[in-house]
C-alpha cells in the first residue's frame, strides 16, 4: 500500500484536488442552483442527443424549434461523433438519471483535459511538483467554471490540450502511437463547433516556434518527413481519417452557404449576408472581452461575481510571480508561451485593437468566429505554462550575501505595491490580501535561505498560495447562484406529434427544453436569437405576429385551391388576410406553378386538422419524417406548417411527388381522393450513410488507438 501511494502520489493529489474543486460547486450537484444560461442549454442538448441516438436516430431536422429547422448547429456544439459520448450513453441505457448522466460526462471530460495539461507540463519540465502547480492553476481557473456557464468551451479545449500533449511526445520520440494521437485529437477538433479557434492558436504557436526555434523547426520537419516516408501506411490512414472527420463540418458550412438557413443573431441584422455561418463585425464585438470583462473585475468584487467569472479568472498568486520574475531573464520557451497568450488576448479585443479587424478582412475563416473571447480560454494553458517557467526561474535564483538585501527589498516593494494596487480598487476579498501577504513572507524566507527549494515547505506553501483565493471565489460564485433554480427536465421522452402547438405548450413549459415547439411568448420562435429558415423569417418580418402565430398554431391545413404568387413581388397584406380568415386558398411560388389548380367544389374556408379523424390521421412521426393517412372525397392540397427546405421529399403511396413551398415558408402537396399513405422525409440517403459511417469510423479509430497504446505500454 505504501509503495502504491508513493508511486502514484501526484495522481492521488490530483484526485484529491479535483474532489475539493467538486465540493466548491456543491450547490449545482445538490440542485440548489441551476446551470447558468448556455450551461443549462448543454444539459438539454446532451439529453436530446442521447434520447435520439439510443433509438438509432440521427437527428438532422429539429421539428420542435422555430417551426422546424436543420439541427446541424446544435450537433456541432456537441461534437456528436466523439467516442467519449459512449460514457453518458452507457449510463443512460443503464437507467441512471439524466442529471447524473450529464454531470458524470461533463465533469469527467473536464478532468480529462486538466489531467492532460499536467502531462504536458511534466513532458516540458520533467518536474512533477511544477506540473502539479500548473494542474492546480488550470483546475482553479475560469476554465472549470465554464462547465456551468458555457460547456462548449470545454469541448473545444480538451481535445486541443491532448493534441498538444501528443505533439510534444511526438517531437520528443517520433512514435507511431503519438502520431495517431495527434490525428485523433485533430479529428475531435474538426467535429466540435468551430475548429477555427484551435486553428488560430495553433498557427500563432507555430509562428512563434519557427521564429524562436528556427533550426529546431527545420529538423522537426525533416523528422516528420522521415517518419512519413518510413510509415506510409500510417500516414495515409491518418490523412484519410482527418479528411473523413472534416466531412460533417464541410457539409454544414456548405448548407449554411446555400441561403436557405439563417442565423439572424450572428449577423446582428446586417444586410447582405446570405451565409448563416458568417458573423458580422458588430456581432463579433459583442463576443469580445470588453463588455463582459473589465480590468477591475479581475481583482475587485469577487464576492459578487456571476457569469463574469467565466470569462477570465486565475489565482491572484500569478501576479506577484509575474512581477517578481520580470526582473529575471525570460527564456525562449517562456517567451513563446507569453507570445501565444498576448496574441490571443489582442485578437479577443475587437473594437479596441485593430488586429481582429485586419484578420476578419484578410483571413477568411475569421468571418465564422463569433465568440472571439474563446481564444483567450484556449490561451490560458499557455499563460499557465509561462507562469510555471517563471516559478521555475524564481526558485532557481541563487542569492549571495551582497545581493540579498537588494532582492529582499525588491520582494517587499513588489508585494507592498501590489497590496496598494488592490486596495485602490476597493471591495477586495480577504483571501486576496492573505495570498499576497503569504507570498511576501514565503519569498522573504526563501531568499534569506531559511526555506530550501526541494523541501516539503515549498510544495505545501505554493499549493496553498494557488488555491486559497480561488476556493473563496468559487464558494462565493456558488452562493450567488444558490436559489436561482429552474426545474431540470428529467423525464424520458420520444418525439410525439401534436396537431396543435398549444397542446405541446401545455405539457412542456421549459424554455430551453429542445422538445419545445412553441411558447406563449414567442409563438414557437427564439425571437431574440432567431435561427431557422429564411422564408419563415420573411413571414416574421412582414406579417402581423398575432395573426401569424394564430395560423401556425395549426400543424396541418387542407385547401381546395392553390394560387401562384411572384416571389419577388409578394402581396403581404393578402397573405396576412388569408392567414387571419383561413381562406381556402394556399399560395405557392412561381417555381411550383405545377401545383397551381383548384379542386371543385371549393369551400369558403380551409379545413384545419385539429385531431385524428377518418379523413386524416398521423401514423408515424420522428425527427426527420412524418407519415399520415388521408381519405378525402376529392383531391386536396395539404399544407404542413413545418418549414420548407429543399431537402424535404414527399411520397404518396411510396411514389415520390414534388413538394411545393406553400404559404411562403411551409410544405405542401396535392393528395388524390380516396385512401392514401403520405410521407414527408428530410435529408438525402447518402447523408445518413455518411453520418453513420463517420460515427462508426470514430469509434473504430478510437479503439484501435487505445489498443495500440495498451500494447505499447506493455512493451515498455
Amino acid at each position: 500500500m505504501k509503495e502504491f501511494i508513493k508511486k502514484n502520489s501526484f495522481l492521488l493529489l490530483m484526485v484529491a484536488s479535483f474532489i475539493f474543486w467538486f465540493i466548491c460547486f456543491d450547490v449545482f450537484w445538490r440542485f440548489r442552483a441551476r446551470l447558468f444560461d448556455d450551461g443549462f442549454s448543454y444539459y438539454n442538448i446532451v439529453k436530446y442527443y442521447l434520447e435520439n441516438i439510443s433509438r438509432g436516430q440521427i437527428q438532422m431536422w429539429n421539428p420542435f424549434m422555430n417551426w422546424g429547422m436543420p439541427d446541424g448547429l446544435n450537433l456541432r456544439f456537441l461534437g456528436e461523433y466523439n467516442p467519449y459520448l459512449l460514457l453518458p450513453l452507457i449510463l443512460f441505457k443503464a437507467g441512471f438519471s439524466y442529471i447524473f448522466v450529464y454531470f458524470s460526462y461533463a465533469i469527467s471530460y473536464f478532468f480529462l483535459g486538466v489531467y492532460g495539461f499536467y502531462l504536458i507540463c511534466y513532458r516540458l519540465t520533467k518536474d512533477k511538483k511544477l506540473s502539479f502547480f500548473a494542474f492546480l492553476l488550470l483546475l482553479f481557473s475560469s476554465s472549470g467554471i465554464n462547465l456551468f456557464f458555457n460547456y462548449c468551451e470545454i469541448l473545444i479545449w480538451v481535445p486541443a490540450i491532448w493534441f498538444f500533449y501528443f505533439l510534444v511526445r511526438f517531437y520528443q520520440k517520433n512514435s507511431a502511437r503519438d502520431f495517431l494521437g495527434i490525428t485523433f485529437c485533430a479529428m475531435l477538433i474538426l467535429i466540435t463547433y468551430m475548429p477555427f479557434y484551435f486553428l488560430t492558436v495553433f498557427i500563432v504557436f507555430l509562428l512563434g516556434f519557427v521564429i524562436l526555434y528556427f533550426k529546431e523547426s527545420c529538423n522537426f520537419i525533416r523528422r516528420i518527413l522521415g517518419f512519413v516516408n518510413e510509415n506510409k501506411g500510417i500516414a495515409i490512414l491518418c490523412l484519410a481519417s482527418v479528411l473523413i472527420a472534416a466531412i460533417p463540418g464541410f457539409l454544414w458550412f456548405w448548407e449554411a452557404g446555400k441561403g436557405e438557413y439563417v442565423y439572424n443573431y450572428r449577423q446582428a441584422g446586417e444586410a447582405g449576408i446570405n451565409n448563416a455561418a458568417v458573423v458580422s463585425k458588430g456581432m463579433v464585438t459583442v463576443g469580445g472581452l470588453i463588455g463582459p470583462l473589465y480590468f477591475k473585475s479581475l481583482f475587485s468584487g469577487l464576492s459578487f461575481v456571476r457569469n463574469q467569472l467565466s470569462y477570465f479568472f486565475l489565482s491572484i498568486f500569478i501576479y506577484p510571480i509575474i512581477l517578481l520574475a520580470a526582473f529575471n531573464r525570460v527564456t525562449k520557451k517562456a517567451f513563446l508561451y507569453l507570445f501565444v497568450t498576448l496574441i490571443m488576448f489582442l485578437i479577443s479585443l475587437p473594437g479596441e485593437i485593430p488586429l481582429h479587424g485586419f484578420l476578419y478582412d484578410h483571413v477568411g475563416y475569421f468571418k465564422y468566429i463569433r465568440n472571439i473571447y474563446y481564444l483567450l480560454h484556449l490561451a490560458i494553458p499557455f499563460l499557465i505554462l509561462f507562469i510555471v517557467e517563471q516559478i521555475k526561474a524564481l526558485l532557481s535564483v541563487r542569492v549571495d550575501k551582497i545581493a540579498r538585501k537588494l532582492v529582499l527589498s525588491l520582494v517587499i516593494a513588489v508585494h507592498l505595491g501590489f497590496i496598494y494596487f488592490l486596495h485602490s480598487f476597493g471591495n477586495i476579498i480577504t483571501t486576496s490580501y492573505l495570498t499576497v501577504i503569504l507570498s511576501a513572507i514565503f519569498f522573504l524566507l526563501y531568499f534569506s535561505g531559511m526555506i530550501k527549494r526541494k523541501g516539503l515547505a515549498v510544495f505545501v506553501i505554493f499549493t496553498l498560495l494557488i488555491v486559497m483565493q480561488p476556493i473563496e471565489v468559487f464558494k462565493s460564485y456558488s452562493r450567488n447562484f444558490s436559489g436561482d433554480k429552474i426545474t431540470y427536465v428529467t423525464i424520458k421522452k420520444k418525439p410525439k406529434f401534436y396537431y396543435l402547438r398549444s397542446e405541446m405548450n401545455s405539457e412542456f413549459k421549459y424554455r430551453y427544453d429542445f422538445y419545445i415547439d412553441a411558447t406563449g411568448l414567442d409563438g414557437g420562435r427564439m425571437a431574440y436569437k432567431y435561427e431557422g429558415l429564411k422564408a419563415s423569417r420573411m413571414l416574421l418580418m412582414n406579417v402581423d405576429a398575432e395573426r401569424l402565430f394564430n395560423y401556425v398554431e395549426n400543424k396541418f391545413v387542407v385547401y381546395d385551391k392553390v394560387l401562384e404568387i411572384d416571389e419577388n413581388n409578394i402581396n403581404w397584406s393578402a397573405i396576412e388576410n388569408n392567414f387571419a380568415k383561413l381562406n381556402n386558398e394556399a399560395f405557392v411560388f412561381n417555381k411550383d406553378n405545377d401545383a397551381v389548380r383548384t379542386s371543385i367544389p371549393i369551400n369558403p374556408q380551409a379545413q384545419v386538422i385539429s385531431a385524428s379523424s377518418q379523413q386524416f390521421e398521423v401514423l408515424k412521426f420522428d425527427l426527420n419524417y412524418i407519415e399520415f393517412k388521408t381519405n378525402f372525397a376529392k383531391d386536396k392540397f395539404i399544407v404542413y406548417n413545418d418549414n420548407f427546405h429543399s431537402q424535404w421529399k414527399g411520397f404518396v403511396d411510396g411514389k415520390m411527388i414534388k413538394m411545393a413551398q406553400a404559404n411562403i415558408a411551409f410544405k405542401g402537396l396535392w393528395v388524390p381522393a380516396g385512401t392514401h399513405i403520405v410521407r414527408f422525409e428530410y435529408g438525402r440517403y447518402w447523408e445518413y450513410f455518411i453520418h453513420w459511417f463517420v460515427l462508426v469510423y470514430f469509434l473504430l479509430f478510437f479503439f484501435v488507438f487505445v489498443r495500440i497504446g495498451i500494447k505499447h505500454e506493455k512493451n515498455i
